[in-house]
């Protein structure tokens, strides 16, 4: 596997009437996506990403790379590495919201270490939340 680092963004609920269930948290949110697989969200589709790991705080995306994901250097593109990241960042924001509370990101840099090959090697990105602002 080869290791990528990167920033996220964020969740939405609803507000219902005092019959409705509560709207679900982002944590929630992210439980139901992970256990609904890739096509649950339009870019993770895309991209076959997954939820690997998951807890308040703390999402592990995994993907697997192949020939359409490369650049002109025949290694992973580095806009799919970089969505790969900001879905790890943002989403362990949106593990720690509470419902009807959203996140994006503002700002992403990205430092690459070394090329990934497009032969079925399995790439991951780990977001941690280290400062809960406002």
């Amino acid at each position: 596997m080869n290791s990528l680092t990167g920033t996220g963004t964020g969740a939405m609920g609803g507000v219902g009437d005092e019959t409705s269930p509560a709207p679900p948290t982002g944590y929630d949110q992210l439980a139901t996506i992970r256990e609904r697989g890739p096509s649950a969200v339009g870019v993770a589709g895309l991209l076959d990403m997954e939820i690997d790991d998951l807890g308040v705080g703390h999402v592990v995306f995994t993907a697997t790379t192949r020939p359409a994901f490369g650049n002109p250097l025949g290694t992973l593109h580095g806009g799919i590495s970089a969505t790969l990241l900001d879905s790890a960042m943002t989403c362990a924001v949106m593990s720690a919201l509470p419902a009807g509370v959203a996140a994006t990101t503002l700002d992403l840099s990205v430092r690459y270490l070394r090329p990934a090959p497009l032969d079925g090697t399995r790439v991951w990105a780990v977001g941690d939340l280290v400062h809960r602002g406002r």
